[in-house]
This record gives structure tokens, sequence and C-alpha cells, in this order.
């Protein structure tokens, strides 16, 4: 993937470099579509492969309560 944005974007220089401005346009929006499509992919195999495991256990934060009686202040 990374030579083949490498390859958009020197086109894209190339372009500019040539004065064509609309193909440097389009030659951007055709790098910027590769990565998106390429992030896409990715995070979606990142929801395949995290779907069906169980989730990690959070003990979460301790306070310091037990839920005794005698901890509650009286009012």
């Amino acid at each position: 993937m990374a030579t083949t944005g490498i390859r958009k974007i020197r086109n894209m220089v190339d372009k500019v470099g040539e004065g064509d401005l609309s193909g440097a346009q389009d030659a951007f929006d055709a790098a910027v579509m590769a990565r998106r499509e390429a992030e896409i992919a990715n995070y979606k195999t990142t929801i395949a492969q995290n779907s069906f495991q169980p989730p990690e256990p959070h003990p979460g934060a301790d306070t310091g309560i037990t839920g005794d009686p005698a901890e509650v202040e009286e009012e």
C-alpha cells in the first residue's frame, strides 16, 4: 500500500509540475480515495477479529466502599 500511495503522490506532484492542475486534483482525489479505502479495510478487519471475542474484564476503580452498613455516616 505504501508504494502505491507514494506513486499516487508522485503522480500528483508531476501533474502540478506540468501545469496540469485538473490532473493534479484527480491524482490527489485518487490518493485520498486509496488511503480511505485502505483505512476502511483495516477497520473492517479489526472489527471482524474482535466481534466474537469475549469482552476483557475491567475490574473498575477501587473506591474503598465495601457496602458494610458501618461505613454509612449517620445523619
